[in-house]
């Protein structure tokens, strides 16, 4: 292996690395989520007098697309605080319900419902047709040239990934003239410590 395709290997294990941490981050958004409609279900079933969780519970079933089920939770929270200080509020939320149930039922498509991402974060709810949370402006989806022309990447990049390959660019000519049993022993040397520090990145 030439020095130039050296430093392309580690430019492109850099950008694997970097796409399997946003593949993480953004399967523990959803998991978080997952996990937080179950406790706010549970807590429902433990206390279903509780108007807020009930509410909460509605804006979880609108988010996931379940409108009937949203707009009976909705009206169940509405019907147990009638005049509390949020009623108000679930009250539009109920009647933003029920127009798209009706715009659903002649079949027609309502823009964004259903729509939408978990900032991973933030786990704000940001709809899919946003590049960026509005809430804490992570960028949340872009192509792979976007993503490369963005100035925190390029600064990654530079900052790690050239002065590491140029490093490892000379260890590797030094690498080529040792004995081949030598060179056997680096190679399992370098991957078992590159495991090692795979894992800890997840903290594993």
């Amino acid at each position: 292996m030439n020095g130039f395709s050296f430093v392309l290997l580690i430019l492109a294990g850099f950008f694997a690395w970097r796409g399997f941490h946003s593949y993480i981050n953004a399967s523990e958004a959803k998991r978080f989520r997952r996990e937080e409609r179950e406790r706010t279900r549970h807590v429902l079933e433990l206390d279903p007098s509780n108007s807020g969780t009930r509410a909460q519970f509605a804006a979880f079933l609108m988010e996931d697309g379940e409108v009937d089920a949203a707009i009976h939770e909705y009206r169940n929270a509405i019907s147990t605080s009638p005049y509390g200080p949020f009623t108000d509020a679930w009250k539009r939320k109920l009647k933003e319900a029920l127009e798209i149930q009706a715009i659903l039922a002649r079949g027609e498509r309502v823009p964004g419902f259903n729509e939408w991402r978990v900032c991973p974060k933030c786990q704000a709810k940001v709809s899919i047709q946003e590049k960026t949370c509005p809430t804490c402006g992570e960028v949340l989806h872009m192509n792979t040239l976007e993503w490369v022309l963005r100035s925190d990447v390029q600064r990654d990049i530079w900052s790690h990934s050239i002065p590491i390959a140029l490093v490892l660019w000379i260890v590797a000519i030094i690498f080529s003239t040792l004995p081949r049993e030598v060179q056997g022993t680096l190679i399992i040397s370098s991957i078992l410590v590159g495991y090692w520090l795979f894992l800890r990145s997840f903290n594993v």
